[in-house]
């Protein structure tokens, strides 16, 4: 017996999987003692190679956990984990999935088996490629091709870079993914059968979405399909093969190859999902084709089976469909809301090339209006040019042109014009492209999301979209810190006479004051999740009520939402509602620190001398100077901070730049903390002048004093 199962294991190390399961079914399993180190031995190996040959439904991963349960430590126990875990994935049981492979990776980590944390990371790449989000996908991926060269398995980088490249593509990073199939494509040739399909056919499609056919086909052409294949590696070659065609505009073979697909017939889940993105992908030739009802045949079926297993990326490109079924059926109503959730979703998961391909055949509809045409291709035209994805960007510019050519017929509807346009000082090129992005996209009707630390310019930005939006006048401002969570409703929904006491007359609320203009809502992520419920509801619904009133009012204003706090993170600490945050972001803008942006140091030390005062006329060169020195420090604060410091050195050094640059030679910047502490010394701790002085509510700067435990200083 043991003769047997030492030959069973070194066929497994050989990938001779079919004779290592004969062998070991050639072991008498009722004459093995249930107790013995043999049987867990013999659990895990018939297990491991029962799950690559596509037996999923098998007792020998649970066998072998029950048996190692009592050895935590144990190398075999983590093996366990992981074998129940990948069961549970081919059997379509993601949760449970999740659960084991989980406990394996952590047990891995804790006790260093790392060949088991090479493998369970590659596992729960997958899944997350499938379930999650391609950027979780992505950063398992990586450690998995980490724990490949730490354990110098050639074999396994090989494979480790290949499965990395084809999460590259999937998440819409083309040329990352191209560039690591290119370093493999000499030693590839060596692999399996298997390995090698993986290679070519992810090749081919990252080619085929990059535009290069010609170059798809060549690759495709390296292989052939075999009879020995698994149906997974089968089910593989019809889905990337009829992609490609599809993505040619060859659509009868397209349709032709993926049919084929769905001859495959298997019960692992794997296969089960490729078979719903073949479904899904027929429906996408079918309307391509004209053959609007098999579409929809299609389209809803393989509908029915994404939202069953909650493959994400299926649903969103299962939305798209639909929305271009209903804009031809005349239905724009339900096309746009249709498009707007697969919007979300492809945002959500950070499938980037999806959703910049939905955005431009968006633009294609009667859906939308003229100016969220503009800002839709624009936001495609970023994404398509960062990639160089040529044949998209010739597609975006022509119809960019075209639109340019509408929208300059028509009249601005702007009626008043008092509204001053902010001034954003920056010769940087990152934020010469952002300012530039937010011009195009400003007249939209869709929610912008402003990201990024503390004192990097949010609110301007905020004012500088609105500027260029070509609405009204009406600029609402509101930072979340200024109010109580309970003020929230009445402030920004206003009350009616009597509602509570204290409410002596009708007052309008804030969304009444930015109607037909811009609401903008500072520290997002400051308000609790009942106020988050209440937003949400007003923006799905348009519409909202004064506190005691029956009245319903509608609004109409642009939101603004801006935040310095990790939203992601949040959301998984349960202190962020997911549905608001996709909501608010359909937009989002991320601000560079100031120590990113370094090269904007002397227009702003510039620009606020002056802002102060200071005439520089021939002062230019030693103005040069302070701010050379200035630029040294990584102006933790952002501008802000060295706005503010800029006033306390000017004032301090009464006026004179020359004192100013022996000031600031003697010390380092203060920080966020000290800085505070100094102007609230400097105004004799008047919170309201020390909110003026930084441009900040007086409710931030009781904040900031609890933070940074500056409140008992306030009573010496």
């Amino acid at each position: 017996m043991n003769s047997q199962f030492q030959k069973a294991q070194k066929l497994c190390e050989e990938r001779k999987y079919l004779e290592t399961l004969d062998v070991l079914n050639s072991i008498d399993e009722s004459k093995i003692d249930k107790g013995s180190t043999f049987w867990g031995e013999y659990c895990i190996l018939i297990g491991f190679t029962s799950l690559i040959l596509g037996k999923y439904e098998n007792s020998f991963p649970l066998n072998a956990l029950e048996f190692y349960s009592n050895q935590k430590t144990s190398v075999n126990y983590a093996e366990s984990l992981y074998l129940r875990g990948w069961q549970y994935q081919q059997l379509g049981k993601i949760e449970e999935a999740k659960k084991y492979l989980s406990l394996a990776y952590n047990s891995s980590i804790k006790y260093k088996h790392y060949r088991i944390v090479r493998n369970v990371s590659n596992r729960l790449a997958y899944i997350a490629l499938r379930f999650d989000c391609f950027e979780k996908a992505i950063s398992y991926a990586t450690i998995n091709l980490e724990y490949c060269r730490i354990l110098e398995n050639k074999d396994s980088i090989i494979r480790g870079e290949n499965n990395l490249a084809l999460f590259y593509f999937r998440a819409g990073f083309i040329d990352k993914s191209i560039s690591l199939y290119k370093k493999n494509a000499i030693v590839v040739l060596k692999m399996d059968d298997q390995t090698k399909y993986v290679y070519y056919l992810g090749y081919a499609l990252a080619l085929a979405l990059k535009g290069k056919i010609e170059d798809s086909y060549k690759k495709i052409a390296e292989i052939e399909l075999l009879e020995n294949l698994s149906n997974y590696h089968k089910m593989i070659y019809y889905q990337f093969y009829g992609n490609i065609l599809l993505l040619d505009n060859d659509i009868e073979k397209g349709i032709k190859f993926l049919k084929k697909g769905l001859t495959v017939n298997s019960k692992s889940a794997s296969v089960l999902d490729m078979e719903t993105t073949v479904k899904r992908l027929l429906g996408d030739a079918y309307l391509l084709s004209g053959d609007y009802d098999n579409a929809k045949s299609h389209t809803t079926k393989a509908l029915q089976v994404a939202e069953k297993i909650n493959e994400r990326i299926e649903i969103a490109a299962c939305y798209r469909i639909f929305a271009q079924l209903e804009q031809h059926n005349g239905n724009n109503d339900k096309a746009k809301d249709n498009f707007e959730k697969a919007f979300t979703i492809f945002n959500n998961i950070k499938s980037n090339y999806e959703l910049a391909v939905t955005r431009f055949i968006a633009s294609q509809t009667d859906t939308f209006n003229a100016n969220e045409k503009n800002a839709m291709l624009h936001l495609a035209l970023e994404y398509f040019e960062s990639e160089n994805i040529t044949h998209y960007v010739d597609k975006v510019q022509r119809e960019l042109q075209r639109l340019k050519n509408i929208i300059g017929t028509k009249k601005s509807t702007v009626t008043n014009t008092k509204f001053i346009c902010p001034d954003v000082i920056t010769v940087d090129s990152k934020m010469v492209k952002i300012l530039d992005h937010t011009k195009h996209i400003a007249k939209s009707e869709m929610s912008i999301l402003l990201t990024g630390e503390t004192g990097t310019g949010k609110e301007i930005m905020a004012r500088y979209i609105h500027y260029h939006s070509e609405r009204n006048d009406n600029f609402v401002a509101v930072n979340s810190s200024a109010f109580p969570n309970e003020m929230f409703e009445s402030e920004l929904f206003g009350y009616k006479k009597g509602a509570f006491t204290g409410a002596k007359d009708d007052k309008p609320g804030l969304f009444e004051m930015a109607e037909g203009g811009t609401f903008f809502l500072d520290e997002i992520g400051d308000i609790n999740l009942e106020s988050q419920a209440k937003l949400l509801r007003v923006l799905d619904q348009k519409s909202y009520r004064r506190l005691g009133e029956n009245k319903t009012r509608k609004v109409n204003f642009r939101l603004i939402a801006a935040t310095n706090r990790n939203l992601e993170q949040m959301i998984k600490d349960n202190l962020f509602r997911p549905d608001l945050y996709f909501r608010l972001k359909e937009i989002e803008i991320s601000l560079p620190p100031l120590r990113d942006r370094k090269s904007d140091i002397p227009a702003l030390v510039e620009y606020f001398l002056q802002s102060f005062g200071f005439k520089v006329n021939g002062d230019v060169l030693i103005v040069e100077q302070l701010a050379t020195i200035l630029s040294e420090h990584n102006w933790d604060g952002n501008i802000r901070e060295l706005r503010n410091e800029l006033k306390r050195l000017y004032l301090f050094a009464d006026k004179s730049i020359e004192k100013m640059i022996e000031l600031v030679d003697k010390q380092q910047p203060l920080s966020e903390s000290k800085q505070l502490l100094s102007l609230l010394k400097e105004t004799n701790w008047n919170r309201r002048e020390t909110a003026r002085i930084l441009g900040v509510s007086e409710g931030a700067i009781r904040k900031r004093i609890l933070k940074y435990n500056l409140i008992e200083l306030s009573k010496l």
